[in-house]
């Protein structure tokens, strides 16, 4: 017999560089959606600036795949 496929959410973790734009760094896939969003809030906690530094990371919710 065979087995649905789980559903995946996902969570897309970028590197901003003022002058060269945005990289793709790292794709993390969670078994539900509460997890990836508890993770993208978590990771970007830091990111309240009021200007946009030079060089950061962000995570973003990508949603089922």
């Amino acid at each position: 017999m065979k087995l649905a496929p789980q559903e995946r959410y996902r969570v897309k973790i970028y590197e901003m560089e003022r002058g060269w734009g945005r990289r793709l760094k790292d794709t993390i896939d969670f078994d539900n959606a509460v997890e990836a969003i508890d993770y993208v809030r978590d990771y970007n906690v830091d990111n309240i600036l009021k200007e946009t530094p030079d060089w950061y990371m962000y995570a973003e919710y990508i949603g089922k795949v």
